[in-house]
């Protein structure tokens, strides 16, 4: 997977990893992720949406927000970073958690099918 370094002039989360993230404008979810993945890697970065993850709110100290998790494949190309990153790292999806980035990314995961979820004990009351 493709993990993307924020700037240290980024307001919230400076100098974590993360995926591809922006703020829904006058858009779909889907036509958001779409747009941010064109922004942030470039256009000669070719992608395939392959399925929408359920959404989930990821409320922090920094703010709260509305996450809608996509998956995409990667066809071809090379990303080519804005301004908003610094490096990029293609790594595998069990090694995400003992990285340095934004919280609850993982959470991203799961909720994609891509980790297993996490199962919560039962108390006997």
């Amino acid at each position: 997977m493709l993990l993307l370094k924020r700037s240290l002039a980024r307001k919230s989360f400076p100098g974590k990893w993360n995926f591809v993230s922006g703020v829904i404008e006058d858009e779909t979810p889907r036509e958001c992720a779409l747009r941010e993945v064109r922004e942030e890697l470039g256009t000669g970065f070719k992608t395939k949406l392959v399925r929408e993850g359920v959404p989930l709110t990821d409320t922090q100290p920094e703010g709260s927000w509305e996450v809608h998790p996509f998956l995409f494949a990667h066809i071809s190309g090379e990303p080519r970073l804005d301004g908003e990153h610094t490096e990029f790292l293609w790594t595998e999806k069990e090694k995400v958690a003992g990285m340095d980035t934004v919280p609850n990314i993982t959470e991203d995961l799961k909720r994609l099918g891509l980790l297993p979820a996490s199962r919560r004990r039962r108390e006997n009351i």
